[in-house]
């Protein structure tokens, strides 16, 4: 397990208290953008700590639910 980034460590710290949230919401959070919470959470799905799937809700841009 390599976690490079604290950005990292503190979205695994939020999903860890919350169970699951979306990028909206971490981003909201941790105050970065959705953008910038997207491309963290694909480095962590790639070393296997999260899994996460997109959910289309109508117009706009997907979400995303994260496990």
């Amino acid at each position: 397990m390599t976690i490079a980034s604290s950005t990292k460590q503190d979205i695994l710290q939020q999903l860890l208290k919350r169970g699951q949230a979306s990028a909206h919401e971490l981003s909201e959070q941790l105050k970065i953008t959705p953008q910038a919470i997207r491309r963290h959470l694909k480095d962590l799905e790639a070393e296997g700590l999260i899994s996460f799937e997109t959910v289309h809700a109508g117009m706009g841009a997907p979400n995303m639910s994260i496990n």
